[in-house]
């Protein structure tokens, strides 16, 4: 998706008719997921300003116990093609720095857990397999290279950037050859950072995009103009089609409805849509 970074140190930049296909896809999926699932908490932020205790444990002990048995990426990338989706984008690397794929540059990664099974290879394949396109996200914060380097875990300050470790660029770089070369053509990648937020024709910078999200949100019509954020991803057609009752396309509140998709050996997919009972207060 992006054109290769000259000698001359010029900004690495999209290409045009890539940037278009990407807008014209509409409906993605993005999966966060990392080893810190088994403890309950947000996705690798627990690691900035915890305990040398806690971080010891979060990199020596969680991956002993990752072992998701009832992985099955096959279903998944099923719901994903009746939902309608047309890209996944599978976070490989989040900022606490565990690779969930099979890599050479660190120990911290999927293959030194009791799984032993490349998931980001695998998600990938269910994904191309339903017509998906694939892609993946990647954080160049790494929690884990900090703290084996006796550096403050944060980010989005300088000191903590790669541009600003040689080491942890190198890190990343070799993370990001592999991930592009490993699995077959990649559609997008998706590298974390600080940064403007594209839209069609034009670009708005961070603080110009949240001041309209606020606006829009404090005068009720925050669905209206991003569709796509809806908090129901399945609408009253989409609804009907997968045998769900007519009203749940209706429900605008995912809090309110509590959606089910279980599979039956014998009838196959079957989804079921609840109002759930405090939804009225």
């Amino acid at each position: 998706m992006a054109d290769a970074q000259t000698n001359s140190g010029a900004a690495l930049t999209n290409r045009a008719e890539r940037l278009e296909w990407f807008r014209d896809q509409g409906f993605g999926l993005f999966i966060h997921w990392n080893v810190d699932s088994q403890i309950g908490t947000v996705i690798s932020h627990s690691m900035v300003g915890a305990s040398d205790d806690y971080l010891r444990r979060y990199v020596n002990d969680l991956p002993k116990t990752f072992n998701p048995r009832k992985f099955h990426p096959e279903d998944w990338a099923a719901l994903a093609k009746l939902a309608g989706i047309k890209y996944v984008v599978f976070t490989a690397k989040h900022h606490a720095g565990f690779c969930m794929w099979d890599t050479a540059t660190t120990d911290f990664n999927i293959m030194r857990t009791p799984f032993k099974r490349d998931i980001t290879a695998e998600i990938i394949a269910a994904f191309r397999e339903q017509g998906i396109a694939p892609g993946l996200y990647h954080s160049p914060d790494d929690f884990w290279w900090l703290w084996k380097n006796g550096m403050t875990l944060q980010r989005q300050t300088p000191e903590v950037q790669p541009r600003a470790n040689p080491g942890l660029m190198a890190h990343d770089q070799a993370q990001v050859r592999e991930l592009l070369t490993k699995y077959g053509p990649i559609d997008m990648i998706f590298l974390r950072r600080p940064g403007r937020r594209l839209a069609r024709g034009r670009v708005e910078d961070p603080a110009e995009h949240h001041r309209d999200a606020r606006r829009d949100s404090d005068a009720g019509t925050n669905r209206a103009r991003h569709p796509a954020r809806r908090r129901v991803g399945i609408q009253s057609h989409h609804g009907q089609g997968l045998g769900l009752p007519a009203h749940a396309g209706k429900l605008q509140d995912r809090r309110a409805v509590h959606f089910a998709a279980r599979r039956d050996a014998r009838q196959g997919w079957q989804f079921s849509a609840q109002r759930r009972p405090e939804a009225g207060r």
